[in-house]
């Protein structure tokens, strides 16, 4: 279900050795707490598109359990890897798109409790399209966590992120600097509560979200 909206680039290997390290200062300082804040509240089971290396495994209330789905291995094998995951396995189920390609894992797990989407619309081709199949995994009322960075609202900047964008999605796995998450999700539909937007370096957008 999932394997057409991510696509392989060379940079994986980069992307899965490096990406902590380029990251650290932006968690440490901004990021973390305010996942931790928007995870506070979640309940039961969870699904998270674009697990990544794990950054948000030991966020997570403990009496939670995950299942998360990440296209890159190098960057999987680094969230496997993470004290959160190996102290408690039994509540993380963390999946590769590529080698699972043809099972039924999300169907099977669902209906879920909640969705999470941090820091992986901006790479998903056709994101519009994955977050309405996703919608229908979900419990009626389930809270979709959103913690994206997306295209400035101021028009210098803004035109800066175009003429960078191209060099940009080649070197971070085909991440866009230039999508405007905030309001496709609206478009979608879905109802937005807890909504922020703050900078750092780039303009971020934060939100709970509930489907129609």
């Amino acid at each position: 279900m999932l394997q057409k909206y991510f696509a392989h680039f060379s940079t994986a290997a980069l992307m899965g050795r490096y990406y902590d390290r380029f990251m650290t200062d932006i968690e440490e300082k901004v990021l973390l707490k305010r996942r931790k804040k928007l995870f506070a509240g979640l309940q039961v089971h969870i699904l998270e598109i674009g697990t990544g290396t794990g950054i948000n495994l030991g966020l997570f209330p403990e009496d939670t359990r995950v299942t998360g789905f990440e296209p890159n291995l190098y960057m999987l094998e680094h969230a496997r890897q993470r004290e959160a995951f190996i102290n408690e396995p039994q509540r993380f189920r963390l999946y590769n798109l590529k080698a699972e390609e043809g099972t039924n894992i999300l169907q099977d797990a669902a209906p879920f409790d909640a969705l999470v989407l941090t820091l992986v619309l901006c790479t998903v081709a056709q994101p519009e399209d994955l977050v309405r199949r996703l919608l229908p995994l979900l419990r009626q009322g389930a809270p979709i966590i959103v913690l994206e960075h997306i295209i400035d609202p101021h028009p210098v900047i803004r035109l800066g992120q175009r003429l960078f964008n191209p060099f940009w999605k080649r070197c971070a796995e085909g991440c866009h600097l230039t999508r405007p998450t905030d309001k496709m999700l609206k478009n979608i539909g879905l109802k937005a509560t807890q909504t922020e937007y703050f900078r750092v370096g780039l303009t971020f957008y934060q939100s709970v979200m509930y489907k129609p």
